[in-house]
């Protein structure tokens, strides 16, 4: 392999990592770029030669979240940034667990009270563990310009309808702790 395909996959892999909070497995590098076990297992020790943080567990390896963070902030753009965290907490309580790490990525450049206020409410805030399952299939279907099957229940309606959609955007409801998905879609027939 030239050295380029392997800088491009090596870059990559951390990539990957930085965007995987439930970490990556050996198999999924392997898998992601036709490589071979041994293959992703070197190059898991090149990453962590190059000190980049990698840590395993459970045969899965993450980023230690704070790795890529370099962001410096005004004292009015730290308290307004607690403003859209303390909302998010509290109008999107079904995305705990994502707020929550947002919220340890970049605590460290808030204000240390402004912070510490916020990591209280974690321990508080409890969310749907469904509703984030289907948020991040949806969001990880948008990324991957792949189609989604889901069940619709409009309001007016008295059951649900299957769609087949393709997302591309998100938009929060002011009046929920929901959203709606923006998508290309078709309704499904019956029997799928």
């Amino acid at each position: 392999m030239a050295l380029r395909e392997t800088v491009k996959i090596i870059f990559d892999i951390i990539c990957h990592l930085a965007n995987a909070p439930d970490g990556i497995s050996r198999g999924e590098i392997a898998a992601r770029h036709k490589i071979s076990d041994g293959t992703a297992h070197k190059y898991i020790r090149i990453i962590k030669d190059m000190g980049v943080p990698i840590y395993d567990e459970r045969r899965r390896y993450y980023l230690r979240e704070d790795y890529f963070v370099n962001l410096r902030l005004t004292s009015e753009e730290s308290e307004f940034l607690f403003l859209a965290l303390e909302r998010s907490l509290t109008y999107h309580t079904s995305q705990w667990q994502i707020v929550r790490s947002l919220m340890n990525k970049i605590s460290h450049k808030l204000d240390d009270q402004l912070a510490g206020y916020l990591r209280g409410q974690f321990e508080r805030e409890r969310g749907s563990l469904e509703a984030a399952r289907i948020f991040t299939t949806l969001v990880q279907a948008k990324k991957q310009r792949r189609e989604v099957r889901v069940d619709y229940h409009p309001l007016n309606r008295g059951a649900p309808s299957r769609w087949l959609i393709r997302p591309y955007r998100f938009v929060s409801n002011p009046l929920s702790d929901g959203f709606y998905v923006l998508c290309e879609g078709a309704r499904c027939s019956q029997g799928l």
